[in-house]
């Protein structure tokens, strides 16, 4: 059977079942629709949890430009540590520092970056990289695994310095010596913590958390290597076993995205040894300001 008497029998069926494959069709029709709009509501709460509808925070240098830009902190006085019920003894007491103005990454140190420094010295690439080069996708993340004597040579090639955990806390609690980088109170959603993501995201990405002086990232996200060693502050007395068991010890700062929230306050210490390179720890950098005490 061949040409039209081939092609009767197929029209025949057709015109027997059509009913039923239009309504078949316009079942599939719905549910497909149905099943993208779910996809796309998923899509609208997840970025309203992390600040924004989809597309708003895209790309940090679309919505921060500028990753290596420095912001400057004027010279001043501010209250540092804590002598909150219930915070860790090692930090406080509260105590009044002065700070020289200096100026402070309002990123932190992007993989983008990190390569720069490696192809221009020579230095072996973190653990976490393949065959020297970090994940595809990654540049704008925050750079991992690097140890403190790591973190160190870069800003020494880049001309800058770590910051100390003085200037650190300042730049991160502001004028009005805040608890965490926004106010006094944990806001759901402004900082990438207890594994709400699972990894480091790339930097900026948390507008909603920036802190008074717009830098990003100063809660969770990954720790942050400072240039002060792990050691009591004024009017501790220092007998508290940490002090002795972390001698040799640097701080970091921040929090982490493993961190519980009540890890990233902007007074939180974390001694950490000097030649550790982990994933959850990155740093900044800060600059001298001429002229200013």
């Amino acid at each position: 059977m061949s040409g039209p008497q081939a092609v009767r029998p197929v029209v025949r069926w057709v015109a027997r079942h059509g009913g039923r494959l239009a309504a078949a069709g316009l079942f599939l029709l719905v549910v497909g629709v149905t099943l993208h709009s779910v996809y796309l509501a998923g899509r609208v709460m997840r970025s309203f949890a992390h600040g924004g509808l989809p597309g708003s925070q895209a790309s940090p240098r679309t919505a921060a430009p500028g990753l290596s830009r420095m912001v400057f902190i004027p010279a001043g006085s501010f209250v540092m540590g804590t002598n909150a019920p219930g915070a860790n003894s090692n930090d406080g007491p509260a105590h009044r520092v002065h700070l020289s103005a200096y100026y402070i990454g309002r990123y932190l140190v992007t993989d983008r970056e990190y390569a720069r420094f490696l192809k221009a010295t020579g230095r072996p690439a973190p653990t976490g990289w393949r065959h020297g080069t970090y994940p595809p996708g990654e540049g704008d993340y925050p750079v991992t695994d690097v140890t403190w004597y790591d973190a160190t040579a870069y800003a020494r090639w880049a001309g800058d310095r770590l910051c100390s955990e003085a200037e650190w806390e300042h730049a991160a609690r502001g004028p009005q010596d805040g608890q965490y980088p926004w106010g006094n109170h944990w806001v759901p959603g402004r900082a990438n913590v207890e594994y709400d993501v699972g990894h480091p995201t790339a930097v900026g990405t948390y507008l909603s958390g920036a802190s008074p002086y717009g830098l990003y990232d100063m809660a969770g996200n990954v720790w942050e290597w400072t240039s002060s060693p792990f050691t009591p502050y004024p009017g501790n007395d220092g007998k508290n076993w940490t002090f002795g068991r972390w001698k040799g010890y640097v701080v970091t700062r921040g929090g982490s995205f493993m961190s519980d929230w009540m890890d990233a306050t902007s007074w939180q210490r974390n001694p950490v040894l000097p030649s550790k390179a982990a994933g959850y720890i990155g740093f900044r950098l800060c600059r001298n300001a001429a002229g200013g005490s």
